[in-house]
């Protein structure tokens, strides 16, 4: 992780193209950025084609899955439940 506190954990993912990282869930809220590169998202059913700049909000328990189209890097946060 390159942040990681009781509210969140900030991991930076390198990727090079055609690499991915299949499908899975997770039980936190997530904010994905992709910074260089693009990639191919699937959120559910959704497909989407991303660039630098774009960002994605992934709710608990969503499907998704991943395919860099060309080397890619990107941040992902995970949002912490604190409640409790």
């Amino acid at each position: 992780p390159v942040s990681t506190d009781q509210h969140l954990r900030a991991t930076l993912f390198f990727f090079f193209s055609g690499q991915e990282m299949s499908e899975h869930t997770t039980t936190m809220e997530a904010l994905l950025q992709i910074l260089v590169g693009e990639a191919d998202i699937t959120l559910d059913d959704d497909f989407h084609h991303v660039g630098p700049g774009d960002w994605i909000r992934m709710p608990p328990n969503l499907r998704h899955s991943i395919t860099a189209t060309t080397p890619l890097k990107m941040l992902l946060v995970v949002l912490r439940d604190t409640k409790g």
